[in-house]
Order: C-alpha cells, then structure tokens, then sequence
C-alpha cells in the first residue's frame, strides 16, 4: 500500500515538471520574439509638404510591420519633418489629416540604416480668385467657415435665370453666418454693367439677388468645375472649403418647379446635412 502512494507521488512530480517545462519553452519563445524587436537601431525620417513644396505641420504620420504587428504615430514639427526610430523589416507610412490627401508607401530598411521618405500632399481645400462688379478681386477662402454656393452662370442662359429664384430661397432661408452664395458669370464677352443690368431687371419683377456677383477671373472656375462644359453648374463647399457637391443643370430648394426635370437635386436637404 505505501509502495503503491509512493508510486503515485512519482507519477504526479514528473508531471508537473512536463507541465513546467512546457510553459519555460513557450516563455522562452515569446521572449525570442520580443528579442526581435529590440534593437531600434535604424531610422525613418522626411519631410511632408504641400504642392506648393510649403512644409506642413502637425500631420499624422502612422508607421507600421505587419509581421510583428508592430506600429507607431508620430506628428510633423513646425517645419515639415518627421522621424522614427525602428528595428529591420519592411514598413508601411502613411500620412493622415482631414485637410489633406492621405498618400501611403512602403519602405524596407536594414539594421543600422537611416533612410529618407518624403511626402507630398494634395490640399483638400479648394481656393480660386474672382473679380467682383466693382472691379476688386476676391477668393473663395475669404469664407472660411461657411458653407459656400458657387454658381456658374452667363446672363444669356435661360436654365441659369431660372435657377436664381431658387437660390433666392436658399439665401433667405439660410444665415450669413453660415451659408454664401457666389454667382460667377463665366463669360469672358459679359462685363459688369451686363451683369448688373440682369439683377436690375430681376429686382425690377420684385426678385432681389442680393447675394456676391462676379466674373470669372483667367476661366479657372470654368476649366476646374465645368467639366461637363454646361451652365447653370453648381458647386457647394463646406466650411473647410472643400468640395462637397457639384451638379451642372438646374437646381432647386425645396420643391422642384413643374418645368424643371424630375431628377433635379434639391439644395435644402445638402444644406441641412452641412450645417447639421
């Protein structure tokens, strides 16, 4: 009988000892892979800039390695400039600001070196400059902070005069603190007394346009928005100045006129998203 216990305290001593030994081995290979990653002796650095090669500050730069499921966030200094500190391996970089084009690269980098990647951002904010009817100039990032109707129009477009009335309802219904709206004639042959002539005759049938006219300056507005080359063209930007919604054809507020097509888009509900 006391053989027999004897047995048996063996049995579970050289058991536990598997069991023991088992978890050292495991311990033993995760610190194996944690070995891997230590020594961070190499080095990723660059410059983020605009198109304009201007250096952006405070971008968001988010460096990663899939296989050891390895990554980290750094942000650009005042001047542009970024930097990591790594182990060897192959990284993905990419950049991240709502301002800005997200642009993504891979790089491999080996012990003891430092490589340079560099960035070049595309601004997501739209800006363009405008002669207004009193002949000085004005630009769309003057109206930072509002929500911003561009309308492309010639006096001689029928679908355009017809849209003015319902741009007049969406200037009434809407406050300057956050909604503007720009009529830009895109003829080169219109001056400002033709212009001015046109939002007469408007007021004069009881329809005030009193909201910012002017004349495309050097056809930029033409060639950058009118890609279906046809007037009316509506082109809505957020408070942030970018592009949000841009329709050639007519428009209307809330309800659609019986003489415009059923597919028009109303402004109303865009506008209640952007100012929600």
């Amino acid at each position: 009988m006391e053989k027999g216990k004897i047995v048996v305290f063996i049995l579970i001593i050289i058991i536990v000892s598997i069991f023991a030994g088992c978890n050292e081995s495991m311990q033993e290979e995760n610190t194996s892979t944690d070995v891997n990653l230590l020594p961070l002796n190499s080095i990723i650095m660059g410059y983020v800039k605009d198109s304009k090669e201007n250096n952006i500050e405070n971008i968001k730069v988010e460096i990663s390695n899939s296989k050891y499921d390895w990554q980290e966030t750094n942000y650009t200094s005042t001047d542009g400039f970024y930097s990591f500190t790594v182990f060897n391996g192959y990284f993905v970089i990419k950049t991240n600001h709502e301002y800005y084009e997200a642009e993504q690269t891979g790089k491999n980098i080996e012990k003891n070196q430092t490589i340079w990647v560099n960035f070049s951002l595309t601004d997501l904010r739209e800006d363009f400059s405008f002669s207004l009817l009193n002949g000085k100039s004005d630009k769309l990032s003057n109206y930072r902070g509002k929500v911003v109707l561009v309308d492309m129009w010639a006096t001689w477009c029928n679908p355009c005069a017809a849209v003015m009335p319902e741009l007049k309802k969406a200037y009434d219904a809407t406050s300057r603190d956050e909604v503007e709206i720009i009529s830009i004639n895109i003829d080169s042959r219109e001056n400002a007394k033709i212009i001015q002539d046109f939002i007469d005759e408007f007021a004069e049938s009881g329809i005030q346009l009193n909201w910012i006219f002017g004349m495309d300056t050097g056809n930029v507005l033409s060639e950058k928005y009118m890609k279906e080359g046809a007037i009316p063209t509506l082109a809505i930007f957020d408070q942030k100045g970018i592009l949000y919604f841009r329709k050639a054809g007519v428009v209307a507020y809330e309800e659609i006129p019986y003489y415009f097509p059923e597919t028009t888009p109303l402004l109303a509900p865009i506008l209640e998203e952007l100012l929600d």
